[in-house]
């Protein structure tokens, strides 16, 4: 169940980078994959940072 979760959200993510980034007409298909691909993980390593974040603040908030 948790690969599934993780797949759609992967899915969910990577369509929303094509949306929001521009294409640029000049590049070939690797350079745009490419770029892609570092916005894909840029983007992951926010969210999950935020989510290691809020998780921390949980724990600590919760032994109080």
């Amino acid at each position: 169940m948790g690969d599934e979760r993780s797949h759609r959200v992967d899915d969910a993510l990577s369509t929303l980078i094509a949306r929001l980034v521009p294409q640029n007409p000049d590049e070939d298909d690797a350079t745009a994959d490419e770029r892609h691909e570092h916005n894909f993980d840029l983007a992951k390593n926010i969210i999950e940072g935020y989510s290691r974040a809020l998780i921390t603040l949980r724990m600590r908030t919760s032994f109080r």
